[in-house]
Parts: structure tokens; sequence; C-alpha cells
């Protein structure tokens, strides 16, 4: 896949055309469609399985983040791409998307080009989690074995998730801000988010804060808070933010113990910080990284099909389901950028993250439609920027 892996500038508008490889040919073997709609990037890619062809398209925002302005430009992008598709003169074709987490306002980018496809052509829809999507591309190209821990970080996710024969189960996570938020509020060279992960610094600066972060690790639980790190880092340097996570992660792998391990996410795309766990890795446990942690369309496809590779050949079970965290954070949109919301003193933002999936839609279609009282109205623009977290329900 020499061209994926060149063309790995996801932050850069471009469309690339391949011979799918044998293995590919093998397990994708239907004409599909892909599609990945996140906060900063649009990426679609097309399978024209008769010939033997994927088509990538790769239309990232480079703006300052507004979730209104990000829907009007992947709408755009979409009905350019679909231009193309329809060229392609498929009869029928599966459409594999991913169902979060996600701000709402580009998940929307999804149905869009759903409802364009189902006019002319037999459309059969394929959800995936996010998180499984970036794991399907490290199993992709290793050895699936049948027991492992999974490492996700991403801007809006942090978990340790274990799978065991047909079952993922969350092991440990953060109950507050992530360890994305973390590296994010450190830097503000971009004006879009996750591109902060890819600051990189004197290696030799983060090994030397090692010993004192190691001190700052050593009271969390499996279930973890990092607001109070948020606060405290403010006066770190990023090298010691670093050395911080570093231990921090080799800490939560060693205490749950399973000893083959997958990362994945955007915050691995810090070739400081694969680097650094690398160095801590105890001898007897093995690490395996995706090799491009942007959010992609292609990892989707990986995810539809890697059931594939298992020796069982069957379908996982993942025993959580998608939930809303609200944290003390602020929106990012440009004109308001001091919108603050503390979560313990804010009684209707608890009201709605207690609520059911099917709630949170009719609360936000009210508010929307102004038929909830005027002073809940300002919720709108946090509950469309908030990402939907997954949930272990025990």
């Amino acid at each position: 896949m020499n061209e994926l892996v060149i063309s790995n500038n996801y932050y850069k508008q471009w469309t690339i055309t391949r011979t799918l490889e044998p293995k590919e040919y093998i397990l994708f073997n239907r004409d599909t469609i892909a599609i990945e709609s996140t906060a900063w990037n649009l990426n679609i890619s097309v399978t024209n399985f008769n010939d033997k062809l994927i088509t990538e398209y790769n239309r990232p925002f480079l703006n300052p983040l507004d979730p209104r302005q990000v829907k009007q430009y992947q709408e755009s992008c979409i009905d350019n791409i679909y231009s193309e598709i329809k060229k392609l003169n498929f009869k029928s074709i599966d459409y594999v998307y991913c169902r979060g987490p996600g701000m709402p306002l580009s998940l929307n980018s999804i149905k869009y080009l759903y409802d364009f496809l189902k006019e002319n052509l037999i459309v059969n829809s394929y959800a995936t989690f996010h998180g499984l999507s970036h794991l399907a591309e490290v199993l992709f190209k290793n050895e699936v074995p049948s027991r492992f821990l999974f490492c996700y970080y991403s801007g809006g996710t942090t978990q340790y998730i274990i799978k065991e024969k047909k079952e993922y189960s969350i092991l440990s996570e953060t109950l507050d801000i992530t360890i994305g938020n973390l590296l994010d509020r450190r830097s503000k060279l971009f004006p879009y988010f996750c591109k902060a992960y890819e600051i990189e610094v004197n290696f030799d600066l983060v090994t030397a804060e090692l010993e004192g972060t190691r001190k700052n690790c050593a009271s969390f639980s499996r279930y973890f808070n990092l607001s109070g790190i948020a606060e405290q880092s403010k006066n770190w340097s990023y090298q010691k933010l670093l050395s911080f996570i570093g231990n921090l992660t080799i800490k939560m792998i060693c205490e749950i113990g399973e000893k083959t391990v997958f990362f994945g996410g955007g915050v691995f795309n810090s070739k400081s910080l694969k680097r650094l766990l690398m160095l801590l890795k105890p001898v007897e446990y093995t690490f395996n990284f995706e090799e491009n942690n942007s959010d992609k369309s292609y990892m989707h496809l990986q995810n539809r099909y890697i059931n594939k590779l298992q020796k069982d050949l069957e379908e996982t079970v993942i025993s959580y389901c998608p939930n809303l965290r609200i944290v003390d954070d602020h929106t990012p949109y440009p004109h308001n950028q001091q919108f603050q919301i503390p979560l313990v003193k804010n009684k209707f933002l608890l009201f709605f993250s207690e609520q059911s999936s099917l709630s949170k839609r009719k609360i936000i279609y009210s508010l929307r439609k102004k038929s909830f009282l005027k002073e809940y109205s300002k919720y709108i623009e946090i509950l469309s920027y908030r990402r939907h977290i997954p949930k272990h329900e025990s």
C-alpha cells in the first residue's frame, strides 16, 4: 500500500487512485464506499471491485473550527465527489461509515452522501465504531491474536480496551478530559485540532523529566480524571507533559498486565511519544502501532472486513454503547472562545448527560427549533460540538 504510506499527510487536499493489493481484493469483495467525516477532515474511499481499484478523496477543513462552516464545506466537497462516483455506474454498494464518536454537524455528512447514493443505487449500510477502526488498521498489518490490549488515544477518547475471544471490554478510561484534550490545550500553533500531536521536541528533554512525572502518575486508578493535571501542567514544558503521558500509559498497561498491546488514535501521530513508549516498554511486552493515526475512511473499510482475518471468522461484540460525556471545557467557536460551563454547577447539562440517546436527540432538536426555554438556547452550540464518548456499562 505504498501510495497510502506516501500520502500520509491528511492535512492537505488530494485524490489518489491505486490498484487493490491481493489481500485487499480477497477481503474487500464488493463495490464499497467508506466515509469518515470529522471536525477537521472529510475522507471518502471508493472501492471498484470489478476494476480492482480504490480511490481515496481527502478534503481537510483547515480554518479555525466552526461546526457550521465545517458542515457547509463538507457538503460542497461531497457534491463534487458524488459527481465522480456516478461515472462508475455502480448498481449496488456497501456503505461503511463511523457511528461515532464525532461532532454531530460533521457526522451529518454521512447522511448527506447516503441520500445521494440511495436515489440510484441499492445501498447496504454498515456502521463502525471509530476506535475499533483505528484498531483494525493495526490488526490489518499484524497477525490477529485472540487476546490483546488496545490503547486508544484520540482527541475525544482515552481508553484501554481488552479484547478476549469475541468480546471487547473497557478496563480503564478517563472520566473527564482526554489525553488529546491535554495536548490540544497546550498548543496555540495551529488553528485546527489534531495537529498538536505532531509537534516534535528534543527527546533528551523528554527523558530528563521521566523521574519527576512518574510521581505524578502514582495515585492514578483505572478510571481517572485529568483536569487536575491540565491545571497543574500549565507551568510545565511540552516535553514534561509528554513524559507524564508516557509514564501514565506504561503504568496503566502494566497494571492491566496484558503483554500484547496495540496502539491507535490521533495522539500516536506523535513520533516522540511512540519513541518514549518503546524506551519504557518492559522487555516481555509487545507493542504494535497504527501506521498512520489520522482519521480516514480506509480504516472503516478495514474494520468492516477485519473479522475475515480472525481465526473464528465471527463478528466480535463490544461491551459498551455511545453516551455523552460533558466536561468543564469551553466551546471552540471563534466568536465566543471564553464561553465556560462548569460541570458541577450546571443542572441542565447534568440532566442532559443522564438521558438516553433518543432523548438527547429530541432535546437537541427542541433547542434548534427554539421550543425549549430561551435560557437554554445557548447550549445548542456546546451540545453540537461535544463528542459522543463510548462509556463502559457494567
